[in-house]
């Protein structure tokens, strides 16, 4: 789950630059969508390092939904839709609970802050340029 949140990350941060030709309306809408889903993805690391269960799973497929929205103007549809998909799967309750049983220690914190901070950059990113 966590690998797939980083390479989701990643994945997005390496198309930003295709958005700087958009407006800035569309940049910022989608920097605050990354932002969020940053902020959602450090509140669950918080929340499983604390044994607690993080309870985002609806909220992240609702901004998976809203992510295929604003990166299909950029990417194409089948291609948004495959990151949208990814996102969504990653947050899934059963996945999340099976991190949890098989240990949530301080690597997969780590790792999980180190996904969020992708959104969070990314979406500092689009709001600069």
């Amino acid at each position: 789950m966590i690998n797939d949140l980083l390479n989701i990350g990643s994945e997005i941060r390496g198309l930003a630059h295709r958005l700087e030709s958009r407006s800035s309306y569309d940049r910022i809408h989608l920097a605050d969508l990354l932002e969020h889903i940053g902020q959602v993805l450090k509140d669950t690391g918080t929340k499983l390092s604390l044994g607690q269960h993080p309870g985002n799973h609806r909220q992240m497929e609702l901004l998976s939904e809203e992510l295929y929205f604003k990166l299909a103007f950029v990417v194409g549809e089948v291609k948004a839709q495959t990151i949208s998909k990814r996102l969504m799967q990653t947050q899934r309750v059963q996945l999340l609970c099976s991190e949890v049983a098989t240990g949530f220690g301080a690597l997969e914190h780590a790792l999980l802050e180190e996904a969020a901070t992708q959104f969070l950059d990314t979406s500092r990113y689009l709001r600069m340029n």
